[in-house]
């Protein structure tokens, strides 16, 4: 074997790793797409609603708020899901006026929840939260 050959088979390997690892690093509107797809939703980045209550979610993407930050999104009803956290991402979500985290496991909320200043109607009992963020006086329209 020459070096030229051993040379071209390590870029083919290089090229390789490359494509199987960008498959690995999915951009967030990927995540985020996939997560709402997998509940028979129609993902598109002018979505107005998402409601899941009801369904068994668990976890939410940690990087939906950078996804639909500048987006039309303005309902989020997540009641009776099992979510246990919701990520501080949802916070970069200014165009949402309604949430709903309603009886779920969740102990705490993002500490800049307040910044969701056009929300008119937010849904947190029935969970184990203890301490309201301070942020939350920002919401005036409630």
């Amino acid at each position: 074997q020459s070096n030229s050959d051993f040379v071209i088979r390590l870029k083919e390997a290089h090229i390789s790793s490359l494509f199987a690892m960008s498959k690995v690093f999915e951009s967030p509107e990927d995540i985020v797409k996939q997560w709402i797809e997998k509940f028979n939703l129609v993902y598109n980045e002018d979505m107005t609603a998402i409601n899941l209550n009801n369904t068994i979610v668990d976890e939410i993407p940690l990087d939906i708020g950078f996804v639909f930050s500048s987006g039309h999104l303005n309902s989020l009803d997540l009641e009776k899901t099992h979510i246990k956290f919701v990520p501080d991402s949802i916070c970069e979500i200014t165009s949402l006026t309604r949430v709903s985290f309603y009886q779920n496991q969740l102990e705490t909320l993002p500490e800049n929840l307040g910044n969701l200043t056009k929300v008119t109607y937010l849904e947190c009992g029935k969970n184990l939260i203890k301490e309201i963020p301070e942020s939350i006086g920002n919401l005036s329209s409630i």
